[in-house]
């Protein structure tokens, strides 16, 4: 088995049903002293080392219960989907370009986004 390199945690996004979902948790991470932007069902969390994104469903089918999107940076995104699925996981999205992402739903549930480098 090859194992890739990852370049970065690009980011993780919690993937909420619903906009007041996704305000709740604004309200909640922002009374803890977080700094919370955005509106209708996305916002970005800001904290040190931490960037985070919640939002209301995402570009593929994720569990209903809502879910957990990473999103990785890697040098190659078709040679780390060939690794991550010779891992398990199973293909969501395909990138249809050398510069699109690539989604992936974990053997556990929880959602990848494999991202280039140089995007």
């Amino acid at each position: 088995m090859t194992t890739q390199t990852a370049t970065a945690v690009a980011g993780i996004s919690l993937i909420m049903q619903t906009n007041d979902e996704v305000d709740a948790a604004a309200r909640l991470l922002s009374a803890i002293g977080l700094e919370v932007i955005g509106e209708d069902g996305y916002v970005e969390v800001s904290g040190a080392g931490l960037n985070l994104s919640i939002m209301r469903g995402t570009m593929i089918e994720v569990p209903t219960h809502g879910g957990l999107l990473l999103q990785v940076k890697v040098a190659d995104v078709r040679s780390a989907l060939a690794a991550a699925q010779d891992a398990g996981a199973t293909l969501g999205r395909a990138p249809a370009g050398a510069e699109d992402s690539a989604f992936l739903q974990s053997p556990t549930g929880f959602t990848i986004e494999l991202q280039p480098a140089s995007r």
